[in-house]
């Protein structure tokens, strides 16, 4: 089950980024500033799949704080490559640093990810 938790964040980050592209690949011919604007990524009312609470979600759907738990916690685990924090980072050291600082802000414990394998010791 472990694998397909991280096969269901990479899928879920890979289509969080092409919808951006594309985002961007639409609005490169419009020449009027407030075409140009662009969306906010939590901009639909919905329910969030994190806290069940009615918000402006993203299309994951979660809410912008569910967001970041999630962000958090994909770097607690040490899945780098899923995670949008760590994942422009070339150096091991580099993602283990950011690893230890959300670790000593935010604690060891995973906050919205179920996952029965991760110990908070490692």
């Amino acid at each position: 089950m472990h694998s397909f938790h991280r096969l269901l964040f990479a899928i879920i980050l890979a289509l969080q980024h092409l919808n951006k592209i594309l985002y961007y690949i639409y609005f490169l011919g419009k020449t009027n500033d407030t075409e140009c604007t662009l969306m906010s990524e939590f901009q639909y009312e919905g329910e969030c799949h994190g806290c069940f609470m009615i918000k402006k979600v993203n299309h994951i759907p979660f809410c912008e704080s569910c967001n970041s738990k999630m962000k958090r916690d994909l770097v607690r685990q040490r899945s780098y490559d899923y995670s949008e924090l760590t994942a422009h980072l070339s150096s091991k050291e580099a993602k283990e640093n950011v690893r230890k600082n959300i670790i000593s802000m935010h604690g060891p414990k995973l906050e919205i990810v179920i996952d029965e394998k991760y110990e908070p010791s490692n």
